[in-house]
């Protein structure tokens, strides 16, 4: 593979995420595990580990990593993969796979990781109190309502128990009018029965009869 090659493989999969890899990674992760099989050297360890801080060590680790050719950028993929899987997917494309069983990450690989997943959830937290801030205002809702519900409830039970009333009273003025006309219908029979009476029934037996 000539050089032209090798170089775009490092720009197409490194360069190109540069400021994302620069962000979450510590150089010192892949150190050992680099070393172990010659793409590092002691120098270019310690090269790195002398500039301040964490950022500027992967920026410049990311600089040697450029003249390590081909195998130097599949090897360091490699580790991203178990140890940054979130970055790898990022820089690749591809899920990341599961690392051996016996693959012991490095303890910043993993602090790196929650720090990752903290604005996703930050997010999930922020969207649960909204869900649960919606319920609230909804239940409130609820109740508003069913306090306006049971008002118009009392306030119809009201006017159904006026209604009630006003009906049973012309009820009973009813009734009362009709036994009045009966008792006066009554009075009137008597009135003419009697009329009957004097005008052709014998003194002596209207006499009897009263």
């Amino acid at each position: 593979m000539s050089d032209d090659e090798e170089k775009d493989i490092f720009e197409e999969l490194i360069e190109r995420k540069r400021y994302k890899i620069v962000k979450y990674i510590n150089a010192q992760v892949f150190f050992d595990k680099l070393r172990q099989v010659k793409v590092l050297s002691m120098d270019d360890t310690l090269e790195i580990s002398s500039k301040p801080t964490r950022r500027q060590q992967a920026g410049y680790f990311l600089n040697i990593l450029q003249t390590k050719g081909d195998n130097g950028v599949k090897k360091f993929l490699e580790i991203l993969e178990w140890e940054y899987p979130h970055v790898f997917k990022d820089v690749t494309n591809k899920d990341a796979r599961e690392p051996p069983t016996d693959y012991l990450k490095h303890r910043e690989s993993v602090y790196a990781g929650w720090l990752y997943k903290l604005p996703e959830l930050a997010e999930s937290l922020k969207n649960d109190y909204e869900h649960k801030k919606d319920l609230k205002e909804k239940c409130q809702e609820n109740k508003e309502v069913m306090k306006k519900v049971q008002d118009n409830n009392l306030k119809l039970e009201k006017l159904l128990l006026l209604e009630k009333n006003e009906l049973e009273t012309q009820l009973g003025h009813c009734f009362r009018e009709k036994e009045f006309a009966q008792d006066k219908s009554a009075d009137a029979g008597i009135t003419r029965g009697r009329k009957t009476l004097t005008d052709s029934t014998p003194l002596f037996l209207i006499y009897k009869l009263s």
